[in-house]
């Protein structure tokens, strides 16, 4: 019996490292698990077949350390503009409304639905560690010019408000008792804030000076 239960354990923590963090469906018991090179994840049984995963705020310290650390090395690399951007709203989280609220980063790219891949995937959501949570989808939106490159621009903004709406409702009927809130993020947003968009152009000579370093 207690074999079958550290499996189900061990179940749980290759979901937790793979994204699936707020519902797995196994049959266990309560368990304390420790996932390799992640935050310590205790798993709290709510039916024979539903689990939820809660994380103290030293897990999310933990958590969010790893997330970040795998944000900056993709952005360490030549990568695509919209990974740019995310490692930039990243690193200046705090001058960035609403995400200053939250500290901890609880998941990036996540299956929203976790199994389905097919139901999309998700950016980032952050939390406070008090069951607020902030749903967050990033866009980079060309900035070449022409009527082509308008209409790419207006059907980037659709898709991505009707990505963050999908995504906050999916998260907040698994986590009913949550307070969540959602956002979008794009590079409209440096034409109302200078400061950020020179920031984002420093930014991304950074980035480009340590992608050539690495090509030499």
């Amino acid at each position: 019996m207690r074999s079958m239960f550290r499996s189900a354990a061990v179940v749980l923590a290759c979901l937790c490292m793979s994204g699936r963090y707020s519902q797995a469906y196994q049959h266990c018991c309560n368990a304390t698990v420790h996932a390799p090179d992640s935050a310590l994840l205790t798993c709290k049984v709510i039916s024979l077949q539903k689990v939820v995963i809660t994380l103290n705020i030293n897990e999310l310290q933990g958590l969010d350390k790893i997330h970040r650390r795998i944000i900056r090395n993709i952005s360490n690399r030549p990568c695509s503009d919209e990974n740019l951007l995310t490692a930039f709203f990243v690193r200046y989280q705090k001058k960035i409304p609403p995400i200053n609220k939250y500290p901890y980063i609880f998941r990036y790219e996540y299956e929203v639905n976790p199994g389905y891949s097919n139901h999309g995937k998700g950016d980032l959501i952050f939390t406070d560690g008090k069951n607020n949570f902030c749903i967050v989808e990033i866009k980079f939106l060309t900035e070449k010019s022409g009527r082509n490159y308008c209409v790419k621009r207006t059907q980037k903004r659709k898709k991505v408000r009707w990505q963050e709406r999908y995504y906050k409702s999916c998260f907040q009927k698994k986590n009913p008792t949550d307070k969540v809130e959602s956002c979008h993020l794009t590079n409209d947003l440096f034409k109302h804030k200078l400061e950020l968009g020179r920031l984002f152009q420093k930014f991304k000579e950074e980035k480009e000076a340590i992608w050539r370093k690495k090509k030499t």
